[in-house]
């Protein structure tokens, strides 16, 4: 590798840039060929933090008052806090129904775990579903924004109150620096595209001529 320019601040993805030698081990121990040599460094690190807050509904709600309330009444409730629209650039919620979790459960082949959350913990199973009923996503441009949209007053006083009433505590949550790979940044993120298609499908078209 030519190249070790790490284009993004450690202080968003809170890691130490690798060293070339550190590159060069990886290198080693995993022989690979590119195909796509831009993928062989430079992550495409996007300007943006992302939250994901997975969470099950309480026992004595049913599924279709869960997500009707959730996608209606609490997502008003959310965009309406004065604080969201200063700090929150994309906000959507994933909805798992039972089909989506016998969806789910056959693309990994597994069911839930029995106990807990699905969450792995070195069983024998390579895939296995988690065990939500729903998972919120967040896009901010930095843990400082949401702080400062989860200290604004109506969050206290009419988010959290309302959550009470249909989500089961404790909430799970996954923050993250995104690295994207295929697809379009977001708008007026300032961030680089992935891939594209048509450099996809060129970039591929040629391996298997070569084959």
């Amino acid at each position: 590798m030519s190249s070790t320019t790490l284009p993004f601040s450690t202080s968003h993805t809170g890691l130490t840039p690798p060293s070339p030698a550190d590159l060069l081990d990886i290198t080693t121990l995993q022989p690979h060929t590119f195909v796509f040599p831009q993928l062989a460094t430079n992550p495409n690190i996007q300007p943006r933090v992302r939250l994901l807050m997975f969470f099950k509904r309480l026992p004595h709600i049913s599924e279709s008052k869960f997500h009707t309330w959730w996608e209606t009444v609490h997502a008003d409730l959310t965009v309406s806090v004065p604080g969201f629209r200063k700090h929150v650039r994309r906000y959507a919620q994933l909805h798992v129904t039972p089909h989506w979790r016998d969806v789910a459960a056959g693309l990994a082949g597994a069911p839930p775990a029995v106990e807990g959350d699905g969450i792995g913990n070195g069983d024998d199973v390579m895939m296995r579903p988690l065990g939500f009923d729903a998972c919120g996503e967040m896009v901010v441009d930095s843990v400082e924004q949401w702080q400062e949209f989860a200290s604004d007053p109506e969050f206290a006083n009419k988010l959290l109150p309302d959550a009470a009433n249909f989500m089961l505590t404790p909430i799970y949550v996954f923050a993250s620096y995104e690295n994207l790979i295929v697809g379009p940044a977001m708008p007026e993120s300032g961030g680089r595209d992935g891939l594209g298609k048509e450099e996809l499908n060129e970039k591929l078209e040629k391996r298997e001529e070569k084959m």
